[in-house]
């Protein structure tokens, strides 16, 4: 099946090639890596695509799930890992927001939620409230930017 996000995959591509979007990966990275501890995380990656943001997470030696609804961006999630030599550090979930708040609550993650998100569940608050509740002692949360409008 082709999930909305994958009609437009190959605009998202060129934007992530593009300066302002190799720079937002980058200042996310950034950012992301000053508030976590140095020791092996748990990371939940909800809507995590193709795994640009996931991929510096696993190359500082974290363990990061990365759930979304674009086979397709889930397959060069995994051969994207695998250039990069972390795949032991990747798993891949095909699955939307509300079911990803169960495997939240399987244990403790320090996981991602970028905002385009929560402006696609189709529970809204509801699912909103099932997040907060799945969440853990020591957890956080890192709300990115939305997706350019170009690429929805």
């Amino acid at each position: 099946m082709v999930s909305e996000f994958d009609r437009h995959l190959d605009a998202f591509r060129r934007y992530q090639e593009t300066p302002w979007g190799r720079l937002r990966y980058e200042q996310v990275a950034t950012n992301l890596a000053r508030h976590l501890p140095h020791r092996p995380l748990r990371v939940l990656d909800v809507g995590g695509g193709n795994g640009l943001d996931a991929l510096h997470l696993a190359a500082l030696g974290h363990r990061v799930t990365i759930g979304d609804t674009s086979q397709a961006s889930l397959d060069e999630a995994i051969t994207l890992a695998g250039s990069n030599g972390c795949t032991e550090l990747l798993e891949t979930r095909l699955a939307d927001i509300e079911a990803l708040a169960g495997v939240a609550a399987e244990g403790s993650f320090v996981w991602s939620w970028p905002t385009t998100c929560s402006n696609t569940c189709p529970a809204g608050p509801k699912c909103s409230r099932r997040w907060c509740r799945s969440w853990r002692p020591g957890a956080c949360c890192r709300c990115s930017c939305p997706t350019p409008p170009a690429t929805r």
